[in-house]
């Protein structure tokens, strides 16, 4: 069936070897050439092998040449996790119903959410032209991970250490440090500012001394410890170039407040909260707490998320909004995060991202200084990937709850299935008897941070000697004698 230009099918059985030719025999007969995006609902598919994946990847591959993709829509289960464990996940766009894929494909296909090939949208607002080029992702979600201290009493945040990765796609900002949390010392954290596949953090009692780490271009995603994190789960959706009709610029507050108006003429799915990663030049550089050695004029590189409180939809109101925004000691209202690396001498190219422009000053042994900006700060011109967030997800760590009694817990469990687990909301053990080594065995059952159920398996944690005993009895001897019909060990790992 069609919902409009968008070709919808609804799959049922299994999408083994034989699903797989089904269905390409079905794309052969009811596919357009004019078709650039298919919906997949999968919500009668119990069972997806690698022929199934093979025809969703190939589709993809096909839809993607006519500028468009495919959208997948109410996963069971076992397919979810099947696409979980190949990667898949991370590349298709996925949705929890029906509706909400085709409203995204209609986004696809549509001119309001700026498909490539349609002419970009020019604004000229507060003194400003804003040329915007959309790129066609998908609806993008926005990841808080812990939660602000209060900043009206000037507390800084300094929670407790929560372990999340974050893709390189994006950009984040909050209190963190690279890698991950290790329960034997105190996690170093300070200001947190990361682009692309650069982190950058200054630690309290540095003397802003900025550390930074950049990764490999095969890296996908950074492992931090921080109590309060805001990353966006996608890549931007659009690219916004700012030009000041002024040598004086346009203040921070000003560009926006433009950025939400454009939103909104772009995509359908705008609720009040955007993203911005942003590679600017600054005649007039303004910090919330004005801190010795900020140059006035300077190239600037960072992340900001503003929200327009009166677009924001019910239930993202209350304490996300607060997480979103900072309440400043001795100032009225709320102010936007904006976080930057301030260089004095390093001019912006044209064009160039937030990550190219840190890419190149630090590179160069330019001066950088990490800073919260003031709204009052002045822009001349400016490079921004904006990311149009349709949901926010809050992770405060990751819950273990125990569906029986447990003796023999303690801490350092505790801790080795909370790193297991690092990026899911909650993790469910049910005590199970398995094994020769006096092992405590859980069948492990955990849930994302969007409450979606991951692959099950069996947790076995005992002292070391004791596990590596029994791999190698297993490996060296059981498992030969059952091949293939042979229980996998996914992960084994020594704490301490």
């Amino acid at each position: 069936m069609r919902e409009g230009e968008v070709m919808v099918l609804s799959l049922e059985g299994r999408l083994d070897a034989q699903g797989a030719v089904e269905i390409d025999a079905v794309l052969k007969d009811l596919l357009r050439e004019t078709d650039s995006t298919i919906i997949f609902d999968m919500s009668g598919v119990t069972y997806m092998s690698s022929a199934g994946i093979r025809t969703i990847v190939a589709t993809e591959k096909r839809m993607k040449e006519r500028g468009g993709r495919i959208h997948l829509s109410c996963l069971q289960p076992y397919p979810r996790s099947v696409l979980d464990m190949t990667g898949f996940s991370t590349v298709l766009s996925i949705h929890s119903t029906r509706k909400e894929a085709v409203r995204a494909a209609r986004a696809t296909v549509g001119r309001e959410i700026g498909v490539p090939g349609h002419a970009p949208l020019a604004v000229q607002t507060r003194g400003a032209e804003f040329v915007a080029t959309c790129t066609g992702q998908d609806a993008c979600t926005l990841d808080i991970t812990g939660f602000p201290t209060d900043e009206r009493s000037g507390g800084r945040d300094t929670g407790p250490a929560i372990p999340v990765t974050i893709p390189v796609s994006a950009c984040s900002l909050g209190f963190g440090s690279p890698g991950l949390p290790d329960d034997d010392e105190e996690s170093a954290m300070g200001d947190f500012l990361s682009v692309g596949h650069i982190a950058a953090w200054v630690l309290p009692d540095s003397g802003d001394t900025l550390d930074y780490l950049v990764l490999e271009k095969n890296v996908a995603r950074i492992p931090l410890a921080t109590s309060f994190l805001i990353s966006p789960s996608a890549p931007p959706g659009c690219e916004v170039r700012v030009h000041a009709g002024s040598p004086g610029g346009i203040t921070l507050s000003d560009l926006f407040d433009s950025l939400h108006e454009i939103a909104k003429e772009m995509d359908p799915r705008y609720c009040g909260v955007l993203c911005t990663s942003f590679c600017a030049e600054s005649p007039d550089v303004q910090t919330l707490n004005p801190a010795e050695g900020t140059p006035p004029t300077a190239t600037l590189a960072g992340c900001a998320v503003i929200v327009d409180a009166a677009a924001l939809p019910d239930h993202l109101g209350g304490v996300v909004t607060d997480a979103l925004v900072r309440h400043l000691p001795g100032r009225p209202g709320i102010v936007p995060r904006a976080t930057a690396l301030v260089f004095r001498d390093l001019a912006a190219g044209e064009g160039e991202s937030a990550c190219e422009a840190v890419a190149r000053g630090l590179s160069s042994d330019v001066q950088a200084l990490l800073r919260h900006l003031s709204p009052r700060t002045r822009i001349f011109q400016a490079t921004l990937q904006l990311f149009v967030i349709s949901d926010i997800r809050l992770h405060t760590g990751t819950t273990i709850v125990f569906e029986g009694d447990v003796p023999g817990w303690n801490p350092d469990y505790e801790r080795i299935t909370k790193s297991v687990h690092h990026d899911c909301s909650e993790v469910r053990l049910h005590p199970i008897s398995g094994g020769y080594s006096g092992s405590l065995v859980f069948r492990d059952d955990a849930y994302d941070r969007s409450g979606r159920r991951e692959m099950p398996f069996v947790l076995k944690l005992d002292r070391w000697e004791n596990i590596r005993a029994e791999i190698e009895g297993y490996e060296g001897h059981v498992k030969r004698y059952i091949q293939n019909n042979a229980t996998q060990i996914i992960q084994k790992a020594r704490s301490g």
